[in-house]
């Protein structure tokens, strides 16, 4: 613990799982962060979507999708909403205070794009 707590800064989050496939190689890494940017992207864009819409079937699916995104990177904000969409996948009503949780689980995707970004 002592030694990735020196790897990773306080705060951000670890994309070691991600990008250990690239080892050495810049280009593959490149690759890697461009391709999780873009798909993270693409699911906090059908999330902001689908709250405004009020579409609670996709944003399960989408909640569903993050879930191990959050867990892969070390994301602990956030997990408790992601997991309360968990429970509530097959719900048909949009359920009362969604939309508090579905904006703090977009804050946090947007920090670990930004994060991301950075890395690459």
């Amino acid at each position: 613990l002592d030694v990735l707590s020196g790897v990773v800064p306080a705060g951000r989050f670890d994309f070691g799982q991600l990008t250990a496939f690239a080892a050495d190689d810049t280009a593959a890494l490149a690759q890697i962060m461009d391709t999780f940017i873009a798909e993270t992207r693409r699911k906090r864009e059908i999330l902001h979507r689908a709250m405004v819409e009020k579409d609670i079937a996709t944003v399960t699916q989408m909640t569903h999708q993050l879930l191990p995104v959050f867990a892969m990177v070390g994301a602990n904000q956030g997990r408790e909403e992601l997991e309360w969409f968990e429970s509530r996948r097959g719900m048909q009503e949009y359920p009362v205070g969604a939309d508090e949780r579905i904006t703090l689980i977009l804050g946090v995707v947007d920090r670990i794009v930004a994060d991301a970004g950075a890395l690459k």
